[in-house]
């Protein structure tokens, strides 16, 4: 009788805080079951969790990445393949975690976070480990003078024993870094997808879903403009430190954002551990054993189906082109235009949130329509979004004369040296721009011909004339810029994020809902993975293609590294027309797709 009364006396439980029953955590659940089993607490640790992953993997490294071709001696595809390697590791665990992810779902999604705390330790480790390049030594504070005599100034260091294999050794750790992190990209918009869809139930799932996808906008612009204002700091934190050589601080603090998102991850990393399963052994059973069973049923009938092919490949390059377009943004406008700070405050204010709203919108729009319906509104979005890439042809690329560097366009190679500074010994090590007076740039005052350092410059120039000066940097060209030129590009930039977010999820729900029930959660996990191939692929080749039209290279002890100048007007046209040629093929895949659809009203499928 008194057990009858105790149990009357319990207040009702949920079905989520019921699956702590039988877990061994019945004491932590009567401190923190209660609070952490309401689904606002659940959607809330997951919309920063998501955030955090974001803010790491897509916003940082967008504007770092120019940074660390100055840091390590990158090139742009060097750069390219670190942004990819982070679907290394997907591709090959993405469907076995998947599956066993769902037995315990808030475990893994914790896993997720320490994964990204871990390969953000290996991310930053070669800004600690790997000595700077020679190329960082300031002209300010040991200039390469010329040597009449033919001796090699005090700053022309010899290359004896320097650890040029530090390069590969800084990618390799940054690649393993970013590969670990990838597996945080399944916990996040596979696992946690799931279980808020189990915890919010059917009729405000759509509500949580939507509002836990806007971290995936908000994530990178964070990441822009933290970024931003880390790289204002010293490398070292310390300006007087001696971590560095001089000049080495030029390249800021861009480990920083890692600190702050791994020390954010940290602190979330329990507390989603600790978040009930809503699923039941008998449920995780059931679906197992249904998704062995149609695994390759699924897989035939997407193979077999042309118009699922088709709309798989569509699906595809419409996830792929802003991924590229986020990856080389900060690359192509320090290419193009000299303003990179406003330019930071346009991507991560304009650009990156507004393409976030072009995602809802195209969902939105489509919600209504029907499968003929959808495919023409993708059609239709990608012609007009492909309209829009001329824009980015604007630049203000036009920059002063370079000594030895624009006679390229005619000539095979570059030529650094002539006869008034053929006898100074000047090492093409060490990157140290000076302007001439005669309005003409040269690669270090060693190779002006400069033999003495003045108060505000250098003196006795022998490339620039007779007793010619120098100051350090390149040469200004007024006027180069106008002022419309920027704000206009911004503009498209900002069309061209909203168009290209336009189709993402239209492209998804049409394949959907061609789907049959028993193959979806298959025809997912094919879709993702064939995007992730897609991407591990075509992110290098892009940065490869700009990498093509380098006019100058830095090099460290006769290696080759980042690129110093590029032929900026070319850059555009082939960025251009590469992405252009995506999306032509995309509204081609639209196009098929609409003309072999039979318009059978019994394949459309809820989703």
């Amino acid at each position: 009788m008194k057990t009858t009364q105790q149990e009357a006396d319990r207040p009702p439980t949920s079905p989520t805080s019921e699956a702590w029953e039988g877990t061994g955590l019945k004491d932590s659940k009567e401190a923190s079951g209660s609070f952490l089993a309401k689904p606002g607490v659940a959607l809330f640790l997951l919309f920063w969790a998501l955030m955090v992953q974001t803010m790491l993997t897509s916003g940082a490294p967008a504007i770092v990445g120019p940074v660390l071709e100055r840091r390590f001696g990158f090139t742009t595809t060097q750069v390219g393949a670190l942004f990819a390697s982070i679907v290394v590791l997907t591709v090959v665990i993405y469907m076995p975690v998947t599956r066993l992810g769902r037995r315990r779902r808030p475990l893994f999604l914790a896993i997720g976070l320490f994964s990204i705390i871990a390969g953000s330790l290996l991310y930053i480790l070669p800004e600690f480990v790997v000595p700077y390049q020679r190329s960082t030594v300031s002209t300010a504070e040991s200039p390469q003078l010329c040597s009449s005599s033919g001796n090699a100034s005090r700053s022309h260091q010899p290359c004896d024993g320097e650890p040029t294999a530090g390069v590969w050794t800084a990618f390799f750790l940054q690649a393993a870094g970013r590969a670990l992190m990838g597996f945080s990209s399944i916990t996040a918009f596979a696992l946690a997808v799931a279980y808020l869809g189990d915890v919010a139930g059917p009729q405000r799932s759509s509500t949580y879903l939507g509002i836990y996808f806007s971290a995936s906008s908000l994530g990178p612009a964070l990441g822009i403009l933290l970024s931003s204002e880390f790289l204002k700091l010293p490398a070292d934190l310390d300006t007087g430190s001696e971590t560095g050589p001089p000049g080495a601080n030029t390249t800021g603090a861009w480990w920083l954002i890692n600190v702050a998102g791994s020390a954010l991850a940290l602190i979330l990393m329990p507390l989603v551990a600790l978040l009930p399963e809503k699923q039941t052994d008998a449920e995780e059973h059931e679906t197992e054993q249904l998704e062995s069973r149609f695994f390759l049923q699924g897989l035939k009938t997407i193979v077999t189906d042309p118009v699922k092919a088709i709309l798989l490949l569509a699906g595809a390059i419409d996830s792929l082109l802003p991924i590229v377009a986020l990856s080389y943004s900060f690359k192509l406008l320090e290419v193009l235009f000299s303003e990179v700070d406003y330019a930071t405050y346009i991507i991560a204010g304009l650009v990156v949130p507004l393409g976030g709203a072009g995602f809802l919108t195209g969902g939105f729009v489509t919600r209504r329509l029907s499968i003929r319906g959808t495919i023409i509104f993708c059609m239709v979005a990608t012609m007009v979004t492909s309209g829009l890439y001329p824009g980015m042809l604007i630049h203000c690329s036009e920059t002063a004369p370079f000594a030895g560097v624009d006679t390229l366009l005619t000539n095979s190679s570059v030529n650094l040296i002539t006869a008034c500074n053929s006898n100074c010994n000047c090492s093409r090590d060490m990157y140290q721009p000076v302007c001439g007076e005669n309005q003409i740039s040269y690669f270090s005052p060693c190779h002006a011909g400069c033999n003495e350092s003045g108060l505000d410059g250098f003196l006795n120039c022998a490339c620039v004339g007779r007793n010619g000066t120098a100051t350090p940097g390149e040469c200004p060209v007024a006027g180069a810029c106008p002022a419309w030129k920027l704000p206009v590009a911004a503009t498209f930039y900002t069309l061209l994020a909203v168009g290209l977010a336009l189709t993402k999820s239209p492209s998804a729900v049409v394949l959907m809902r061609l789907t049959e029930e028993e193959f979806k959660s298959v025809t997912v996990a094919i879709s993702e993975t064939g995007k992730l191939l897609t991407m591990l692929g075509v992110i290098p080749a892009v940065g490869a293609l700009i990498d093509r039209w380098c006019l100058l290279w830095n090099t460290d002890c006769r290696t080759s590294g980042s690129c110093l100048r590029y032929q900026g007007n070319t850059v555009a046209r082939d960025f251009v027309l590469i992405n252009m040629g995506f999306k032509i093929l995309s509204c081609l895949c639209y196009l098929g797709a609409l003309l072999l659809y039979k318009g059978d009203t019994s394949e459309i499928q809820a989703i």
